[in-house]
């Protein structure tokens, strides 16, 4: 009552607000104070519905905090509007259904003439949100009372029903799909089912009810291939992984587009545990190979061995797998790369694997060994080509029968033999020979690096432009990258010429598409010259499209920027 009696004693301002742009009626109604709000507007002459700065109103704060003796007394004594959004599109009822008001839900709808299903920017629903945060019985009081629909779905795609699977909220998909009429088996825009979402994240409960008791499907794949147990195996829940076999009916191996099965994928991210179910509990097939010819020991083989645990870890279970799967696949090189999973230990620096490979195929002789392993180190880490595999898998990139010809099956980044140094000038181009078909899924990264950009010898998620140390453009996606990300207003397609120019005299990066360099390509990156000191490598980042790298071993199809730029190849 303290502001209250400021102005009705002391003359001062009943809508002055603060910084914030909160006045005394919004203040009040912040912390349910039904009396002094009633005063400030009937005795006092302030407005019921001045917003603050963030176009929150009285009557959204109030709902916020679950005050509904006065939120009716601002719409219905005061006149204040029970529907107005802040600028964020948020209503009073998806705030009071996002803290999981349900009282004061049914007085916004009821009482007051609230809309129910007035969504935010994004598509969220009162329902979604409600769904997100597992208010059950605010949800049931949106759909069975007020008239919401309990399947409308945001604008990722992801309904209530998903959006309650993603995070366990198994009561509340319950009451949505038996009692409310939703969908149990609904995908978002990139294909992912309720079943999906709750292995992604480790919800077995969540899982058995959905497919037990709601009739969904445990083994439909996204739009990029992956099931529910390729994704719990990628994310290491072993739990799930049972659920998802032994009680919903799914099958332990199904491979992705690219071939990689739930074993492979489990290895890969050194998910142990669950490789080891798949193996031995599951009997996931363990003769699987992907489309590259990658054996799982060959994913055993690069699994990540930092520390002397993984490395015994990797050993224990390339071990398993050759129990299970003949001692056979050890000499079974890939169809990328060539390499065996002996090479494949030496690629990631797994010493005491590659070792314990060796002796196996040696059949014990510590000479023979010895020379298998000296074998595999030259094959592996000796350089034997101007443009190498920098990042990623052994067998992520297919080299073509043609020269430069490179194509790409899993996220993995190419970078240039020889750089172009401090004060000259570079030039190479990438032919676009063939893109993803669904371009959320393409990586087109292609640019340069520093010699500070680091080697990966395994796995990596991380490609050309994710750091400081390099800058990348990606017509696929329409970004451009360097230490993150900003829009870049270019679209490739198959067949496009893209050529990439480094500029170390002026400290620019130039790039032409066909041979234009007019906007939106042209300069597209300043360089710091202490960033570039060593010099700029030739790097592209790719995951399944194919190109032509012609790093100047054949005549450019496109002149660079100027004549003084130099083909890549006649760097030293």
């Amino acid at each position: 009552m303290v502001r209250y009696f400021q102005v009705k004693e002391c003359g001062a301002d009943a809508s002055t607000a603060d910084k914030n742009g909160a006045t005394p009626v919004f203040k009040a109604a912040q912390n349910g104070q039904t009396e002094t709000l009633r005063a400030l507007v009937h005795e006092c002459g302030a407005d019921a519905s001045t917003a603050d700065n963030d176009g929150s109103t009285p009557v959204l704060i109030a709902a916020q905090n679950g005050h509904t003796q006065t939120l009716r007394a601002l719409v219905q004594e005061c006149g204040a509007d029970a529907s107005t959004a802040n600028k964020n599109v948020i209503t009073p009822v998806y705030v009071a259904a996002h803290n999981g008001h349900t009282a004061t839900v049914r007085a916004l709808v009821q009482e007051c003439g609230a809309d129910a299903s007035t969504a935010d920017n994004d598509g969220w629903t009162p329902v979604s949100i409600a769904a997100l945060n597992g208010h059950t019985a605010t949800l049931r009081a949106l759909v069975q009372e007020c008239g919401a629909d309990a399947s409308t779905a945001n604008n990722d795609g992801a309904t209530p029903v998903l959006i309650a699977a993603l995070n366990g909220h198994t009561a509340t998909l319950r009451a949505l799909v038996q009692e409310c009429g939703a969908d149990a088996s609904t995908t978002d825009n990139d294909g992912a089912t309720p079943v999906f979402k709750a292995a992604e994240n480790g919800h077995p409960e969540t899982v058995r009810t959905l497919v037990q008791e709601c009739g969904a499907d445990a083994s439909t794949a996204k739009n990029d291939g992956v099931t529910p147990v390729f994704i719990a195996a990628q994310n290491g829940h072993t739990e799930t992984l049972l659920s998802l076999v032994q009680e919903c009916g799914a099958d332990a191996s199904t491979a992705d587009k690219s071939g990689t099965t739930p074993v492979m994928v489990a290895l890969a991210n050194g998910n142990w545990d669950a490789a080891s179910c798949l193996l031995t509990e599951l009997k996931a097939d363990v003769r699987a190979c992907n489309l590259a010819g990658a054996s799982c020991l060959h994913y055993a083989a690069v699994a990540p061995s930092k520390t002397e645990q993984a490395e015994d870890q990797a050993i224990q279970m390339a071990g398993t797998i050759m129990e299970l799967g003949g001692i056979e696949l050890i000499s079974q090189a890939d169809l990328h790369s060539g390499l065996t999973p002996l090479d494949c230990a030496i690629y990631v620096g797994n010493e005491a694997l590659a070792r314990m490979l060796a002796e196996r195929l040696g059949s014990g002789d510590e000479s023979a060994a010895s020379e298998l392993l000296e074998q595999a180190r030259r094959r592996v880490l000796e350089p034997h080509a101007p443009l190498a595999l920098f990042r990623g898998l052994p067998w992520a990139v297919k080299l073509g029968p043609h020269i430069g010809v490179f194509e790409f099956s899993a996220f993995s980044t190419l970078r240039s033999t020889h750089s172009c140094p401090l004060g000259s000038k570079g030039y190479y181009e990438i032919e676009i020979l063939g893109l993803d078909s669904l371009p959320q899924y393409e990586y087109a990264q292609y640019g340069f690096a520093t010699a500070g950009f680091e080697r990966v010898r395994g796995a990596s998620n991380d490609g050309v432009g994710a750091c400081r140390r390099s800058w990348a453009v990606d017509g696929a996606r329409q970004l451009k990258f360097h230490n993150g990300k900003e829009r870049y207003e270019c679209m490739w397609n198959q067949g496009d010429v893209i050529g990439l120019a480094c500029d170390l005299e002026a400290m620019r990066v130039h790039v032409s598409v066909n041979g234009s360099f007019a906007a939106p390509n042209g300069v597209v990156f300043e360089l710091a010259p202490k960033a570039v000191r060593d010099g700029l490598f030739a790097a592209i980042t790719g995951k399944t499209c194919k190109v032509r790298c012609n790093l100047g071993e054949a005549a450019f199809k496109h002149a660079p920027p100027s004549a003084d730029f130099t083909a890549f190849v006649h760097f030293q």
